[in-house]
């Protein structure tokens, strides 16, 4: 090999060992490729399971969200879960922030973008805080204003790192709740209307409105107590109140013990199941807020008129099934024993602020369900009678259906009748009206209702 041979392999070898060096430092990391320069944390992707707390500062406003585990708390109130898929996502969306063009440095123009400190007048902006466990700062974002460019396309942000001066227009579907609250895990709790056997409305003043069915395969549910002669609103009315714990999301929440149910509480709603759940819900009513406390607790069902039920609520094998019978089947005693007690771990401590249409269905009344009772006909001054000034008066408060009875009766004997005055008192009835002590036998006969 002659000298000149000997320099090029030399040069070979060494771009080859050059080459070798720079693929091995970027498999170890320790050269940042370019794609991840245009990333707002390029250092956030590879520590982002190391963030243990976030914090959402708005104006007047502050949340702080903790991991617990592997869920999330709200602080604010008493690390209530929060929900973590929402969390993730915001997580993800920070880290994977990509900037598309660089805008003001001036603070003076910062308010046109949103994206000033949240403390200045009027700021509508959001800073966010990402802390790991010994709170070393991994990420503070201001998030401004959402830009949808010139095709109304949504995914982008403008947004300002805190440590730099430089705002920037980025691509991010990053979304922040905007009120704490909807940081929470929204669903209270859900038991489906097959397991429904019987719901009971008690108000403090003593109506109970109750409405129930004998099977799971019944699908419309009675009024228990319905008065006499009186209609329901319309045929599905009482069955409606068996669905209120099937879509039941919390508005707000609080410790229970902030709230004070045993002073003046409102409606208490039992819901009473096929397989022995029981739920009791109380309301109260604090300012324009209405708080739920729930109870869980067992009580062995009675045996339903139901056979095909009944087998599936042993376990028993045979024909096809109903969707509520193949419910029963799944909740055995020690089952719903166990359901209890999860409930009652996780909903005790809380009031839970519900929504309107929650607490109209948690509050029903009598009136909420029958159609109105037939009004009485108007009171008719005798001034203004004319004709009809010797008709037979019958007095306006007599029971709708005794004045019809009597109205009856008089113009069964040709007699004209008009509706007058209440009688004035007990001891000087109208004239006409028997006494209400008067025996049977002394009642004029031209006024005593037909039998």
């Amino acid at each position: 090999m002659n000298a000149r041979s000997l320099r090029v392999l030399i040069g070979l070898t060494a771009v080859i060992v050059v080459l070798a060096v720079v693929f091995q430092n970027n498999r170890e990391g320790k050269v940042q490729p370019k794609s991840d320069q245009s990333k707002l944390f390029p250092e956030l992707l590879g520590s982002i399971n190391d963030v243990a707390t976030v914090r959402v500062k708005r104006q007047g406003s502050e949340c702080t969200l903790k991991r617990i585990g592997d869920t999330w708390g709200l602080a604010e109130k008493d690390s209530y879960p929060a929900d973590v898929e929402p969390m993730r996502k915001a997580l993800i969306a920070v880290a994977d922030m990509t900037r598309v063009e660089s805008k003001t440095s001036d603070t003076a123009r910062y308010a046109a973008l949103g994206v000033q400190d949240p403390e200045a007048e009027g700021s509508t902006s959001t800073l966010l805080t990402l802390s790991d466990a010994s709170g070393k700062e991994l990420a503070q974002l201001i998030v401004g204003k959402a830009h949808l460019g010139k095709t109304g396309t949504p995914g982008h942000l403008y947004v300002r790192r805190v440590d730099d001066p430089q705002s920037w227009l980025v691509k991010s579907d990053l979304q922040v709740p905007e009120n704490c609250s909807d940081w929470l895990v929204k669903k209270i709790l859900e038991v489906k209307r097959d397991r429904i056997r019987v719901v009971e409305v008690a108000h403090p003043e003593g109506e109970i409105v109750r409405v129930e069915r004998p099977t799971p395969d019944s699908n419309d549910f009675t009024l228990a107590n319905m008065p006499a002669g009186r209609e329901l609103k319309y045929a599905t009315v009482a069955s409606a109140m068996s669905s209120t714990l099937e879509w039941l999301n919390l508005e707000d929440v609080a410790r229970i013990d902030t709230i004070d149910f045993a002073t003046a509480p409102g409606a208490t709603s039992r819901f009473w199941t096929f397989d022995g759940l029981v739920i009791a819900v109380t309301l109260k009513d604090e300012g324009e807020k209405t708080y739920a406390r729930f109870v869980a607790s067992y009580e062995a069902p009675p045996a339903t008129d139901s056979p095909a039920a009944d087998a599936a609520a042993e376990g028993e094998s045979g024909e096809a099934k109903s969707d509520a019978e193949k419910t029963l089947a799944k909740k055995k005693p020690e089952e719903v024993q166990a359901e209890v007690a999860d409930l009652n771990a996780r909903l005790a401590q809380w009031a839970y602020v519900i929504p309107s249409y929650n607490k109209t269905t948690f509050a029903k009344h009598m009136s909420d369900l029958l159609k109105d009772e037939t009004p009485p006909p108007p009171l008719v001054d005798d001034s203004t009678l004319g004709e009809q000034k010797d008709a037979y008066v019958i007095p306006s408060d007599l029971p709708p259906e005794i004045q019809q009875q009597i109205r009856e009766h008089q113009e069964s004997l040709g007699n004209k009748t008009t509706v007058g005055p209440a009688r004035k008192t007990a001891e000087t009835p109208p004239e006409g009206t028997p006494p209400e002590d008067a025996p049977a036998g002394e009642k004029p006969s031209d006024t005593e209702p037909p039998h």
